[in-house]
């Protein structure tokens, strides 16, 4: 009898698409409840798309060591954590970009690796045991 690792049916884009609506719905009611001068819709939705584009590239850059695509990974992240949120709040209101830049990006960037985390293919594969064991006789 040997054991073999085969994956569970999951469709991937599905899991993305749900997690990624469900996460952007979560920011979105964020920015009515919570006060904050930085966590407006606007950059809720851009941050959010810029993640969604780009979190399992670095992620999985990252995991894999994959060196060559570190340049890139490094770059897409910078942008989609502190990048874009920097551009916006420039041309929106700076003053409110200097009070709240250190503050937005541990918690973004840590937002941010979450998304990668759940998204990679990779890891849904294996880390987390989405694979079941088959016997055969």
């Amino acid at each position: 009898m040997t054991l073999r690792f085969e994956p569970i049916g999951l469709n991937h884009t599905l899991w993305k698409n749900v997690t990624f609506l469900i996460g952007l719905f979560l920011l979105l009611l964020g920015a009515t409840i919570w006060d904050y001068p930085d966590w407006d819709y606007i950059i809720s939705i851009i941050m959010a798309s810029f993640t969604y584009m780009s979190a399992t590239y670095v992620f999985d850059a990252l995991v894999l060591r994959q060196y060559k695509k570190w340049p890139l990974a490094f770059l897409l992240a910078w942008w989609a954590v502190d990048g874009c949120y920097s551009v916006y709040w420039f041309l929106v209101n700076p003053a409110t970009l200097e009070l709240m830049r250190g503050a937005n990006a541990p918690a973004s960037l840590s937002l941010f690796l979450a998304c990668g985390l759940l998204w990679s293919k990779e890891v849904k594969n294996t880390l987390l045991g989405l694979q079941r064991p088959i016997t055969h006789a």
